[in-house]
């Protein structure tokens, strides 16, 4: 086993040698004169390949498994010219000496066929040829050429149908590469089969015309140069010449099958015998029709009537095994139906339990009442929400939990609680804008959502807050608030790349070209994704899509940070950026970093954080928060401008970590035309 595997391998080895001197083989039969036993062992070979092109045929699913066929079935038509060249020249040069004077193989063929008649010899040839010629091969070239053409006319659309699955997430790239790549292998096949179909024609007209030669010109050898009687040289020859277009055309004929059957398979993936089996078995009724039909024709007279009653049995014979077969399947499939529904009905059980909300909401007792108003709430902040930032939060489930206490309520996101507050039904929620004790009755405590002092008085007093200008919040909104702000604190890792995706489909709708030149390409749409989590985590709307990709596309070119992206794409934001942080005055209230700090700053940064020495970092911290508590209540919003991009990002992590309401900008993010007034220096 291990020698024939040796051998094997020293073969493949040197394989394209051998293919090589093969075909210079097959060439060279057509130059130089072939013994009879030689020329038997090709036409054995001959007709050995085109049984097994046949076999192979029939077995493949689908028609590209077997490219290889046009280069098959010019060396096999080749091999068969060839062939047909060596034996005229022993038919022509030997013919008088014997039957075997071309060997046995076209010997055999020639008697087999004429049985001992010239006339039916001849005439098993001509319907031969004719079957091959005008049938088969005819038809095999028209259905490759339509196949060609539809192909080739369908390439630009199934191109087009894969660029748009990339675009919308629904293939990756390398999937596109391999269906690109397969689309390119069809088109090249078919192409391909229509040129070859042209050698299975060529063939059968030079088979033909062989064959004629070989009859002409046996008859004047025989009987102008050996002296022959003529009735000797048309046995001889005629045998001879019958045999070697029979030897001929019969591999030709299984070949041209082979072809038709292959390019047939197109709309086919499985094996023919499969296809035609199951296609046929479809409807069980049109086979006991077609038996009625031969029942009723054998009893016509003169008719072998017990001929067609056997042949209508044995279709009837069919339908039954047809109808067990179908019968037993549908058995099978109905377990298996069973099967699945119980398995997916448990599998929907344990998914359910396993079924994670991006946000929740759950009510105490209480708070049930109150469903429909926060609901609807909830819509229209999310609505309000999208036109804001130009994207949708993800959608908020409400529901009841009575293990919760009645006044009660939980926010949940991906499972994690962030918000356990209360809120009364009966009651709303007082603010004092000015910061000072309301003495106004009511129970004390703190805003769920900003963490200022509030008081929760009884509806009665409403009057009495509005007179001393409080602000007032009724419970649903207070739930309402805390959820809606937990979510913006929160968005940059809410937003999935299914919602990435549909923003880039709609954006492909006006600014297709844009789209297809970035996507997958040039900017994958993980790296987009990690862009706009950046941008919307510092609450920065994502609204203008097309300007922010054009910024990646451009930046991506010289860079892959995607910090550095990230505040490039601020940059070019900067007036929208802006805009939401002007005074009264059309100025924007800062606190100015010295470049004292940020040159601090800069020392202390190690693998892309500051990283502050304790001491240093506990007086940072507690000079912002002092700061912070000095203008937050003056303030909608307390900024810090560092002068460089490079800090901007880092300074932000630092300081959120302790206190995530501040904002930090860079110089470069503020326009020209917007002036800065500043509070005070850090």
């Amino acid at each position: 086993m291990s020698q024939i595997l040796g051998y094997a391998n020293r073969i493949s080895k040197y394989g394209n040698i051998i293919f090589t001197i093969s075909v210079f083989t097959i060439i060279a039969i057509i130059l130089w004169p072939v013994p009879a036993v030689t020329l038997d062992l090709f036409f054995s070979l001959s007709i050995a390949l085109s049984i097994l092109i046949l076999v192979n045929v029939l077995f493949i699913n689908q028609a590209v498994e077997f490219t290889a066929f046009p280069a098959i079935l010019l060396i096999s038509t080749l091999l068969r010219l060839s062939l047909n060249i060596a034996s005229t020249r022993l038919i022509l040069s030997r013919g008088n000496t014997g039957m075997d004077a071309a060997g046995q193989i076209i010997s055999s063929f020639g008697n087999f066929a004429m049985q001992g008649s010239v006339v039916i010899g001849i005439i098993i040839f001509i319907i031969i040829t004719i079957i091959n010629f005008i049938v088969i091969t005819k038809g095999s070239e028209r259905i490759a050429e339509v196949a060609a053409r539809f192909n080739l006319d369908a390439m630009p659309g199934k191109q087009l149908a894969i660029d748009a699955d990339v675009a919308a997430g629904v293939m990756t790239s390398k999937e596109a590469q391999e269906k690109r790549a397969e689309l390119a292998i069809s088109n090249t096949f078919f192409g391909a089969m229509d040129g070859a179909s042209k050698f299975v024609r060529g063939d059968a007209i030079a088979g033909i015309l062989i064959t004629l030669v070989n009859f002409v010109g046996g008859l004047l050898i025989g009987t102008l140069q050996y002296g022959m009687a003529i009735s000797d040289a048309l046995g001889a020859y005629s045998v001879l010449t019958i045999g070697d277009g029979l030897v001929s055309q019969i591999p030709a004929l299984i070949v041209s099958v082979s072809s038709g059957l292959l390019v047939t398979k197109s709309d086919t993936n499985e094996a023919t015998n499969k296809a035609i089996f199951r296609q046929i078995s479809n409807y069980p009724i049109v086979m006991v029709i077609t038996s009625v039909l031969l029942l009723i024709m054998g009893s016509m007279p003169g008719m072998p009537l017990m001929i067609f009653i056997l042949t209508s049995a044995l279709i009837v014979a069919c339908v039954y095994v047809i109808y067990v077969l179908k019968t037993h399947q549908a058995s099978l499939e109905k377990i298996d139906s069973q099967s699945v529904m119980e398995d997916k009905e448990d599998s929907d059980r344990v998914e359910e339990a396993l079924a994670m909300d991006v946000i929740r909401l759950e009510l105490g007792s209480n708070l049930v009442v109150m469903i429909d108003k926060i609901s609807n709430s909830i819509k229209s902040s999310r609505i309000q929400f999208a036109a804001d930032m130009g994207v949708v939060i993800p959608t908020i489930r409400v529901r009841d939990n009575l293990s919760l206490g009645s006044d009660e309520y939980k926010i949940f996101i991906k499972e994690s609680v962030m918000s356990q507050n209360e809120s009364y039904v009966n009651k709303f929620m007082v603010i004092n804008p000015n910061n000072q004790p309301m003495n106004i009755g009511g129970v004390d405590g703190y805003d769920p959502t900003f963490g200022i002092p509030i008081k929760w008085v009884t509806k009665d007093k409403r009057a009495q807050c509005l007179a001393k200008n409080y602000t007032i919040v009724e419970p649903n909104m207070v739930i309402v608030t805390n959820v809606i702000e937990l979510v913006k604190a929160n968005i940059g890792s809410l937003i999935s790349y299914d919602a990435i995706n549909q923003l880039i489909t709609k954006l492909s709708e006006t600014d297709r070209k844009l789209v297809e030149d970035l996507i997958p390409t040039k900017v994958s749409l993980t790296l987009v994704k990690q862009i706009l989590e950046s941008l919307l985590k510092e609450q920065v709307s994502i609204k203008n899509l097309a300007d922010i990709l054009e910024t990646i596309g451009q930046t991506i070119e010289y860079s892959k940070d995607i910090t550095f992206i990230t505040e490039q794409v601020r940059i070019v934001l900067k007036s929208q950026i802006s805009s939401k942080y002007l005074n009264r005055d059309k100025k924007i209230d800062i606190i100015s970093v010295t470049a004292k700090k940020e040159s601090l700053f800069n020392e202390h940064i190690s693998q892309g954080k500051i990283v502050l020495p304790p001491r240093e970092l506990e007086e940072l911290v507690n000079r912002i928060q002092t700061i912070y508590n000095i203008y937050s209540m003056k303030h909608d919003h307390v900024i810090f401008v560092v002068s460089s991009n490079k800090i901007r990002p880092l300074f932000y992590e630092l300081v959120t970590r302790f206190n995530p309401s501040i904002v930090v900008l860079s110089q470069n993010e503020i326009p020209s035309n917007i002036k800065t007034h500043i509070l005070q220096q850090l």
